[in-house]
């Protein structure tokens, strides 16, 4: 038994108050009993001669065990201490209302800062679980898009490998302007990831798109696709993938003449009321409506015609083909935040 616990001092605190009652009552019950035997030996009450003589016997046998009753501690302890079992003076003396609480306090102290030592163990256990696994779902979304990829591309070797396909638009909108039809869904390429954000030409390149339609029916060139659009403007080589973390088009990008001049063809930002005077003058026009670019070309009525990048709108007003006016546009699609007139030059 230790008294290094407050468990275990506080046994010896009531074995310590239990010893200190009986060397109290000891000696009163024994004075009490020595004097009722002197009683009786006085009143007669023993049986026989010498009555006096029989009460102090008793009275003799009762100091003896009252002695053994008090000295039993002393003896118990030293008994202990000689079979090297415990000595437990220094216990008893421990044995306090104060010192039992100072001991309580620690092991409460002690009990808390092993509990936060082990939700600190538990917590880092599961941070490195999370990374874990979030590691392992990055790897097995990786080897999924090369997967894909490969099997969509099966020429496409990588950043440093080749991504051939056949040239040409995606379809054929008819519009006066001749601007050709390029949807950023196209199998030929919309399952591309173009940047480490998980952006494909499917999910985010609505922007380049439209800015390849665009580019190539202003210069005439069929072999301007939104791939090459992405890889001329991002400055990266097939295969190869940005690290901005986003995968859409910036208006800058659009406008820029660092990359517009390549293709022959220069830019300028024109607010709503511009966008209908650029059309009648021969200049396809880019209009930002909300989360989307779509391309803006004209009919041979006069009317607008929208070539949009991504037609799987779930509201069928959306998508290609003729709008009679802008707030026809802008009802189906909402407001036209900004917009950029394209011409030769």
């Amino acid at each position: 038994m230790s008294c290094n616990t407050s468990g275990g001092l506080l046994i010896f605190y009531y074995i310590k108050i239990g010893a200190n009652i009986i060397f109290i009552i000891t000696p009163i019950i024994l004075l009490i009993m020595c004097s009722f035997d002197l009683f009786n030996a006085v009143m007669g009450n023993y049986k026989g001669g010498d009555a006096l003589s029989k009460a102090w016997s008793k009275i003799v046998k009762r100091v003896i065990i009252a002695v053994i009753i008090l000295m039993l501690p002393m003896l118990i302890n030293s008994i202990l201490s000689i079979t090297n079992i415990g000595n437990y003076d220094e216990c008893f003396n421990k044995a306090t209302k104060s010192n039992i609480e100072a001991l309580e306090r620690e092991e409460k102290i002690k009990k808390e800062m092993e509990l936060e030592e082990q939700k600190k163990t538990l917590a880092e256990k599961i941070k490195e679980l999370n990374r874990k696994a979030i590691e392992s779902a990055e790897e097995q979304i990786r080897i999924a898009k090369e997967r894909i990829r490969n099997e969509l591309h099966p020429n496409n070797n990588g950043e440093n490998g080749s991504v051939n396909f056949s040239g040409g638009a995606s379809g054929s909108v008819a519009n006066a302007l001749n601007i050709p039809y390029y949807n950023q869904c196209d199998n030929r390429w919309g399952n591309i990831t173009y940047d480490t954000g998980g952006a494909t030409l499917c999910s985010s390149s609505c922007g380049y798109t439209s800015l390849a339609m665009v580019a190539s029916g202003l210069s005439r060139n069929s072999s301007i696709n939104p791939y090459t659009i992405i890889k001329d403007i991002r400055g990266i080589k097939d295969g190869g993938m940005t690290s901005r973390g986003y995968g859409a088009a910036s208006t800058h990008e659009l406008t820029s003449s660092k990359y517009l001049s390549k293709y022959g063809i220069k830019a300028a930002e024109v607010g709503r009321s511009g966008i209908m005077a650029s059309l009648r003058n021969g200049n396809p026009v880019i209009a930002l409506v909300p989360g989307h670019y779509i391309t803006l070309s004209k009919s041979s009525n006069g009317n607008i015609v929208v070539l949009d990048p991504f037609t799987n709108w779930a509201n069928k007003a959306k998508g290609c083909g003729e709008f009679s006016s802008l707030a026809q546009i802008e009802s189906a699609y909402g407001a036209i935040s900004w917009a950029a007139s394209y011409r030769r030059g």
